[in-house]
């Protein structure tokens, strides 16, 4: 008899099978595991800039730093402030939350769960300090970047850092597209209160006096339900089809609400609130314009506290 020297073909290619699903298996693995280091230390970076904000509030009254001087103001090497899973050529990665800065830490009612900064979508390569751009009340998803497989790092005004995977129910935010509306409502693990108006947030006297100001009672209404209800503000001036589909009673008219009130779970809406506009906008006072706003937040916190019960 022969002997038999080397392999067949069909042994060749079982093995060459097999070690390309060996790869295929190991492979991903490693990645994540790449991807989680990064992470680490990018919690590490958050962390550092955390306590570094806080040391240097403690010398300087107790205050939040500027949003247009925060990097230069707590001095920290420019390596603590690139990310390690970001490849751009910005010279920082993170971004800081506006929305507190020059505050007192007193002002705060839940430290431990207001973002100080948070990875950060990258806008353009320079020097000057990003911000988490908000208007004053609410910032936009888009602000976020969730580069850790799937996950954004942020640290928190108590000094501590986490990840997270949605964007906090305690963040206000301003839709501006469909899909923004469909991830941050329809597809949220929180209950959602979402505020539909249309135009101007807010109505002003000739002389000045504010009568209805939109934007106050977004802010008191996620001030409120930090930590437990998404607030979402969503201009549906671009949305027909969102008026159309939820039977909103918004429009351009003189007749139309000012604002409503939608509660969600996912894609069920639970109830609704609506704060009315009157014929003539002009007659009413301002008594009675307090008087319809504060009817309107008592309904809508009346009928949250029932969904979270």
């Amino acid at each position: 008899m022969r002997s038999r020297y080397g392999f067949s073909l069909v042994e060749l290619l079982v093995v060459v099978a097999i070690i390309a699903l060996l790869v295929s298996i190991v492979t991903p693995v490693y990645v994540r595991s790449e991807e989680r280091a990064r992470l680490t230390t990018c919690l590490s970076n958050q962390r550092q800039i955390a306590m570094d904000v806080l040391m240097w509030m403690q010398d300087n009254g107790g205050r939040f730093p500027s949003a247009t001087s925060i990097w230069s103001d707590i001095n920290i090497p420019e390596s603590i402030l690139r990310c390690p899973s970001e490849q751009s050529s910005s010279q920082q990665d993170y971004l800081y939350n506006a929305f507190i800065a020059g505050k007192k830490d007193n002002l705060l009612t839940a430290p431990s769960l207001e973002i100080l900064t948070a990875d950060g979508a990258v806008r353009q390569a320079s020097s000057a300090p990003q911000e988490i751009a908000a208007p004053q009340y609410f910032s936009a998803p888009a602000d976020f970047s969730f580069r850790h497989d799937h996950r954004c790092v942020a640290s928190y005004c108590d000094g501590h850092a986490a990840s997270f995977d949605e964007v906090p129910p305690f963040w206000i935010i301003g839709i501006t597209t469909l899909g923004e509306f469909d991830s941050e409502v329809r597809r949220s693990r929180y209950p959602v209160l979402t505020l539909w108006h249309w135009g101007e947030m807010e109505r002003i006297t000739d002389d000045g006096n504010t009568l209805y100001d939109g934007k106050a009672i977004v802010r008191a209404l996620a001030t409120r339900y930090r930590g437990r209800v998404k607030v979402v503000l969503v201009e549906v001036t671009a949305f027909p089809q969102l008026v159309q589909e939820f039977s909103l009673p918004l429009s351009d008219a003189a007749t139309s609400s000012l604002l409503v009130a939608s509660l969600f779970r996912q894609r069920n809406e639970l109830g609704r609130v609506i704060l009315p506009s009157p014929d003539n906008p002009n007659a009413w006072s301002q008594q009675t314009w307090a008087e319809e706003v504060t009817d309107f937040l008592r309904k809508v916190l009346a009928q949250t506290e029932a969904v979270l019960k």
